[in-house]
């Protein structure tokens, strides 16, 4: 069996997420009673830009550490899911920030490409359901013959799936309750 169930390592991405949403808070917090000690007036934090763009990468990740509160997450997937492409602000922000930041980001670009790569591979994997049914409770059953593309899952655990006669481009989440 390759590779990973994201359900099974999704602790390490939310973990890295606190660490690091602690951590970019805590240097914030650092250099506002540095400043403070010093005598420095606040308003450097938005009139120099090095410090504008470290205060805007902060607000970038603070917006997507909030919104992927389980209160926020469960009922509104979407908003959660879109706002994390907030990253893409984080980091170029971050970027401009810090002369230190580049090294460190170029390992998680990497990985982050790598992962999307492996994962938008699914896109030219096609499975026809041979079963469409709606149960109580807001349920759908959908039943899949026996292939190579679902056969290292597990019930509980979830696949991301797109209807294409729906929406092309949106993949969903989908509880596995039985599997191969």
């Amino acid at each position: 069996k390759a590779g990973f169930q994201m359900d099974s390592i999704v602790w390490i991405h939310r973990g890295i997420g606190r660490v690091l949403a602690f951590v970019a808070t805590l240097h914030g917090i650092l250099f506002l009673l540095k400043w403070s000690d010093n005598g420095t007036p606040l308003n450097v934090l938005w009139t120099e830009e090095r410090n504008l763009y470290g205060l805007i990468a902060w607000a970038s990740l603070f917006f997507i550490f909030m919104l992927s509160l389980p209160q926020v997450r469960r009922p509104a997937f979407e908003v959660f899911y879109y706002t994390h492409f907030l990253f893409i602000v984080f980091y170029a922000f971050l970027w401009l920030h810090s002369i230190w930041a580049p090294p460190y980001m170029y390992a998680t670009i990497a990985v982050y490409a790598l992962d999307k790569l492996v994962r938008n591979m699914a896109w030219f994997t096609t499975l026809r359901a041979s079963k469409v049914a709606v149960k109580d409770g807001d349920v759908v059953q959908i039943t899949f013959p026996k292939s190579r593309s679902l056969r290292n899952y597990k019930a509980g655990q979830y696949v991301m799936m797109c209807f294409p006669q729906m929406d092309p481009v949106n993949w969903h989440p989908i509880s596995m309750s039985s599997a191969p």
